[in-house]
C-alpha cells in the first residue's frame, strides 16, 4: 500500500507517497515548470521589456492626445511655508507657492520615461550579442 500513517503523540498524519510511474509523468505534465537555460531566460525578459515599453508608450501617446483634448487641467500647488516672525511666537507661517504641478503632464512624462527605459532596458547595449569563447 502506497499510503503511510506516521504516529505522533495524540494525531495521526497522512502522508501519501508518490509510485514511482507517477512521479514521471510530473515532469512531462504541461503544468511543471520549465528549465530553461540562461539565454532562453534573458530573451525572454527582453521580449517582456519590449512589450512593456510598447504598451506604456501607446498609452503615453493616448493620454497625451487626451490632454489635448481637454480645456482645464488639474494643478497642484507646491508651497513653502515661512516663519514670520522670531522664533518661538506663535504667528501663522507665511506660505509661498513655488510652482504648479499638472497632473496630466506628469503622468504622460511617467508614462514616457518608463517606455524609454524599457526600451533601454531591452536594447543592444544591455543585451549584446552572444559571441561564442
Amino acid at each position: 500500500m502506497d499510503q503511510h500513517f506516521t504516529a505522533s503523540t495524540s494525531k495521526r498524519r497522512y502522508r501519501p507517497t508518490l509510485p514511482v510511474s507517477a512521479s514521471s509523468t510530473l515532469e512531462e505534465s504541461p503544468l511543471a515548470r520549465k528549465v530553461r537555460t540562461a539565454d532562453q531566460a534573458i530573451s525572454r525578459l527582453r521580449t517582456y521589456n519590449l512589450v512593456a515599453g510598447s504598451l506604456h508608450l501607446v498609452q503615453a501617446i493616448g493620454f497625451a492626445s487626451v490632454l489635448t483634448l481637454l480645456t482645464s487641467q488639474v494643478t497642484f500647488a507646491v508651497t513653502a511655508d515661512y516663519l514670520a516672525g522670531p522664533p518661538g511666537v506663535p504667528l501663522p507661517a507665511e506660505r509661498v507657492v513655488l510652482f504648479d504641478v499638472n497632473v496630466g503632464v506628469g503622468v504622460v512624462a511617467f508614462l514616457a520615461l518608463s517606455a524609454l527605459f524599457h526600451f533601454l532596458i531591452s536594447s543592444p547595449w544591455f543585451f549584446p550579442a552572444t559571441r561564442p569563447d
